[in-house]
């Protein structure tokens, strides 16, 4: 069984001298457990949220969250949105500002399926910007792992405790060393909601780096139906898929259209921190 008297140490030891610390928050298993740690230190730390704008039946969790615990929570627009092609497939990626550089945000996309509620892509990546927002907080705790693979890019180690990018806030990642099982019997162990539109548990042998929660290793496993997670969007990518022939159908409209895959950023990730997608030799063009 882990002990979760590191990740509070490593908690309190990154807000001690912070003139404004956050939580980096999506509503996930591991940023909802990180952020029920840092309130043990500092009850009323501040939250970072950067919602999307469609489908709000993915908030509900969020929302009676926030509610309950009395959060306060922040959001803003992206400086950028671009598109990320990898493993077959293609996400939409955002870059909030931390001060001088951006942090990525993945958005998983699923194949379109017109009888559910969807998102334009192209809409996606001319939503607004915000270019000049003024950036107050000096100290993000992030909830990344080491075990945490991403959809196109597959596993994504981390290299560090501590990011210190130039002109930016401080990022560190107290969950680094936890395990999925880890994670999950910190949330069951301490009576802490999550979204179970989002995740079902999983029951299974203990294994290598599990934690045992009553008489098995329980994990969070994402559900099937994505319907109600906020990491992943039902969306038309037709226009802007440059697998896609020279026109394609637009379900919006009901009319064929060009495809403009040609004309719309790109991003290209680079791991140099293993978890912060860096604009510097990456970045959207």
């Amino acid at each position: 069984m882990m002990n979760d008297e590191l990740q509070m140490i490593q908690i309190a030891k990154a807000i001690e001298g912070a003139r404004r610390p956050a939580v980096l928050w999506s509503g996930g298993k591991d940023s909802t457990a990180l952020l029920h740690m840092a309130r043990r230190v500092r009850p009323g730390i501040e939250c970072i949220l950067w919602r999307v704008p469609w489908l709000p039946a993915k908030w509900e969790f969020h929302n009676r969250l926030a509610e309950a615990w009395g959060l306060a929570v922040f959001d803003f627009p992206p400086v950028w949105a671009a598109l990320c092609h990898g493993n077959g497939r293609i996400d939409i990626m955002e870059g909030y500002t931390i001060g001088a550089e951006a942090l990525v945000v993945a958005r998983g996309t699923e194949d379109l399926d017109e009888d559910r509620p969807w998102v334009c892509g192209l809409d996606w990546l001319t939503r607004p910007k915000a270019a000049g927002v003024d950036f107050p907080w000096d100290v993000l705790l992030h909830g990344h792992k080491s075990v945490d693979e991403d959809p196109c890019s597959g596993p994504v180690p981390l290299a560090v405790d501590v990011l210190r990018p130039a002109g930016c806030a401080e990022i560190h990642y107290p969950l680094r060393h936890m395990s999925d099982a880890d994670v999950t019997g910190y949330l069951l162990n301490h009576g802490i909601p999550w979204d179970e539109g989002r995740y079902e548990v999983e029951e299974g042998e203990v294994g290598s780096g599990q934690l045992a929660v009553g008489s098995g290793a329980r994990v969070l496993r994402t559900r099937g139906d994505k319907s109600l997670n906020s990491d992943y969007y039902n969306t038309c990518l037709r226009c802007i898929d440059k697998r896609e022939g020279a026109f394609v159908r637009c379900p919006k409209n009901q009319l064929s259209v060009d495809n403009i895959s040609g004309r719309v950023a790109e991003y290209y990730p680079q791991h140099a921190y293993c978890s912060l997608r860096s604009q510097n030799g990456g970045g959207a063009r």
